[in-house]
């Protein structure tokens, strides 16, 4: 028996509260972007962050 897949599927990003002042002033920036915050703090898995695909 096979399940049927969801119409939708929720993701949601959460960052530290400290990544909120730079993220509102400038939008969510790739850290190569010119807007990249260089204070930003991770709070993720760094393995799955990093993972391409």
């Amino acid at each position: 028996m096979s399940m049927a897949r969801p119409e939708k599927i929720w993701l949601f990003r959460i960052t530290h509260i400290d990544n909120i002042p730079h993220i509102l002033r400038h939008r969510l920036a790739t850290r190569f972007s010119p807007d990249a915050n260089k204070y930003f703090v991770e709070i993720g898995d760094i393995s799955l962050i990093e993972r391409q695909g």
